[in-house]
């Protein structure tokens, strides 16, 4: 079988997980997190409070990934374990769910705001929004199975792009006249929970895990993951603050939660023509890097599955000229399209996804217990202070547990169905992962 090739430097994995997680949730929630807080420094803590817990997550898996450097991520740690159910009922649930839509979901909002610009340059079109993310769901397959390289140079392309965009927004504070920012710090109340203030900024702050499931591609791989974890995690969590401090200074705390497009509202302040189909662009630029990055990483989970499952076996094909597990790509296409048309909407896609994220994440914390227990070895990279980080971690993952369950139980218990009609492949293709 022919195996992936080291690939990936350290600015190329940065270069993924900045764009996994950089997307349209930043724009989305600012308001709505903006309610839940009184003062413009309550609302800078929780964004960057998420950035902390977000980068607990990666420093747990910085360490989980040193001692399994190889593609599938999640999968390898819960499987090692917690034992080959686990193991598979985690893929099972990435490829049918997660992956999938969490894609369908970016591609719903590339679609909306993709309308958005043609519509602020009066581009008539007669295509759906279901259309359109279709059309950009497909378009993203081409650019995958034409060959490595090309899916790479786009994904840092794409990566440059958002972080510009952003930059664009933030610098909107230096060329405003002098505003009368005192007057706006503060609220009376606060309208909306914390709790759902944190739903929203995790959901921003997610996609930094996908780096997992590409390690066996990245140039020494136990050094470098780690650092672009590490790296990724700051460079997002300095350009969230930053832009939520832009919004916040530049409207006021009210203005901001009373936005329906708060950063076109801020860029209107300084380009008040332009700022629409600006904004509209630059939205759909991190939307096309958040789904490209899923898209990359997420074929190799399936890869891996197709490598121990007989059942999924076709999907363990390396095309060594495109480098690149190319029915894998074929097959999440195919299901994210599922998910695209089943859902209908960027909001049900996400409750499709949310509890059963959660649940990973508190099983791939809780193996780091499991492994510092078996083995005391030292490895490339160990978390420090132990328990306490992981500890931390797995307690918020408990409590997003809980809060998606609050939230959708209707739609929790649905994907938590879909996750058990996964022991019927694997048991039609049971084959021990040690032999």
């Amino acid at each position: 079988m022919i195996k992936a090739k080291k690939s990936l430097s350290l600015s190329d994995s940065i270069s993924l997980i900045v764009s996994s997680i950089v997307g349209a949730g930043i724009f989305e929630s600012a308001p709505l997190v903006a309610k839940s807080c009184n003062s413009i420094e309550g609302v800078l803590i929780l964004w960057f409070l998420g950035g902390i817990l977000s980068l607990f997550g990666a420093l747990v898996y910085a360490e989980l990934l040193s001692r399994f450097p190889q593609d599938g991520g999640d999968y390898n740690f819960l499987t090692s374990a917690f034992g080959e159910k686990v193991g598979f009922l985690f893929s099972w649930s990435q490829i049918t769910i997660i992956q999938p839509g969490s894609i369908a979901a970016m591609c719903f909002l590339f679609a909306n705001y993709f309308t958005e610009f043609l519509e602020s340059l009066s581009v008539n079109h007669n295509l759906t929004k279901t259309a359109l993310a279709t059309i950009t769901l497909l378009f993203l397959l081409i650019i995958n199975i034409f060959s490595f390289n090309s899916s790479k140079l786009f994904q840092n392309i794409l990566t440059f792009l958002s972080i510009l965009g952003l930059l664009i927004i933030i610098s909107v504070v230096f060329f405003l006249p002098n505003q009368s920012f005192i007057e706006h710090t503060r609220v009376s109340n606060a309208n909306s929970p914390i709790s759902l203030s944190m739903i929203l900024i995790l959901f921003a702050y997610g996609g930094w895990n996908q780096i997992a499931f590409v390690a066996a591609e990245i140039k020494d791989a136990t050094k470098n993951l780690a650092k672009s974890l590490i790296a990724g995690i700051f460079v997002v969590t300095l350009l969230y603050c930053l832009t939520n401090f832009s919004f916040l200074y530049s409207l006021g705390i009210q203005k901001v939660r009373d936005s329906n497009s708060v950063a076109t509202d801020t860029l209107s302040l300084i380009l008040p023509v332009a700022s629409k189909p600006l904004i509209s662009l630059i939205i759909c630029i991190t939307c096309l890097g958040s789904i490209q990055a899923i898209f990359f990483s997420g074929a190799r989970i399936s890869f891996t599955l197709g490598k121990d499952f007989s059942f999924f076996k076709i999907l363990s094909t390396w095309n060594n000229d495109r480098e690149g597990p190319i029915y894998s790509y074929f097959f999440q296409t195919l299901a994210s399209l599922l998910v695209l048309l089943m859902t209908g909407s960027f909001a049900n896609s996400i409750v499709y996804t949310s509890t059963i994220v959660w649940i990973l994440f508190f099983l791939s914390g809780l193996s780091l217990f499991v492994f510092r227990k078996r083995d005391t070895s030292v490895h490339t990279f160990l978390l420090r202070p132990y328990p306490f980080i992981p500890l931390v971690f797995c307690l918020s993952c408990l409590y997003l547990i809980y809060s998606s369950f609050t939230y959708d139980m209707k739609g929790s218990l649905i994907s938590l169905v879909i996750v058990s009609f996964g022991f019927l492949p694997y048991y039609c293709s049971r084959r021990s992962l040690f032999t």
